[in-house]
């Protein structure tokens, strides 16, 4: 009796642990890269995937997402994103002068900003908007300098997008050629030696993978970006050309299917997210056109 009870206590340790070993080198194994074909046409569908859905992303105002579409208009001189980029800007920086993120956007452009100014943001919004501006009084807040540092995110372990975040805000530093912080070079690149790390440990093809693949080809990295994690990006697109949040797993019946979550496995329904394909339109833009130090913003 105990050593059947001691076999079954094996097989559930092991068997879960084995598993996930398959896993994890199944997706982290030696593989050819994408083909430049491959990598066009995907970028292709999800630049169709936004004419399609144009209305409904102009409903959304995140300045990072548009960004992205910004700099991917420009790295491929694609008119389709560069009409829809102008519809944005028409409809979200031409009102304000004020606007706090129109630094991002547009280059020699200087803002007012007071630390009352980033009241109510999220921690990552308030480290952004100094990123653009490199002001003092912003720099005196201990939660902006705290993350500037290489370990910030050891306390928000559950923040699973703490690292690319983070990492976001420093290379607007570097763009913008922020003085305060000496050691910025230094720690860009143990952030990058973090994701390489989570992108190894971490193969599920969620939001936050993809932002990570994309954040270690912009920041100069894409060199450590494995081919196998590309070609996991290019699988996790949906026929329709976008990225889901939630990418399927399992196909059930009824309304819902097993996905992939943040948290793990959960029912969901994989359904193109503005969030996660307009990562994926940058990232490919910047494997076909050109990767790292994209110039100015």
């Amino acid at each position: 009796m105990l050593r059947k009870l001691l076999i079954i206590f094996i097989s559930i340790v092991t068997l879960p642990t084995l598993g996930y070993a398959v896993y994890v080198w199944q997706y982290n194994r030696d593989t050819p890269p994408p083909a430049h074909a491959e990598l066009e046409a995907a970028l292709n569908a999800s630049i169709h995937w936004t004419e399609t859905n144009s209305e409904h992303l102009l409903s959304t105002n995140n300045p990072m997402l548009w960004r992205m579409l910004q700099q991917s208009a420009r790295l491929t001189g694609d008119a389709r994103l560069q009409a829809l980029f102008d519809r944005y800007t028409q409809r979200y920086l031409g009102r304000d002068p004020d606007y706090l993120w129109r630094p991002l956007f547009r280059d020699g452009v200087w803002i007012p900003v007071t630390p009352a100014s980033l009241e109510g943001l999220p921690y990552y919004n308030r480290h952004f908007i100094f990123s653009l501006t490199c002001d003092a009084d912003l720099w005196a807040l201990p939660d902006i300098q705290a993350q500037n540092q290489a370990g910030f995110c050891d306390g928000h372990r559950f923040r699973s997008a703490c690292v690319t975040h983070q990492l976001m805000g420093l290379r607007l530093q570097q763009r913008k050629q922020c003085p305060q912080d000496p050691d910025l070079a230094a720690t860009v690149s143990r952030l990058q030696a973090r994701l390489v790390g989570q992108l190894t440990w971490d193969p599920r093809p969620v939001d936050v993978y993809l932002q990570r693949v994309l954040m270690l080809t912009e920041s100069g990295a894409g060199g450590q970006v494995k081919p196998a994690w590309l070609r996991r990006l290019l699988r996790a697109q949906l026929p329709d050309g976008a990225w889901a949040n939630t990418p399927m797993l399992l196909p059930l019946p009824g309304a819902r299917d097993l996905v992939w979550t943040r948290n793990g496995i959960g029912p969901g329904r994989a359904v193109g997210n503005f969030h996660t394909t307009a990562q994926g339109i940058y990232v490919l833009s910047l494997l076909l056109y050109g990767q790292g130090d994209e110039g100015r913003l």
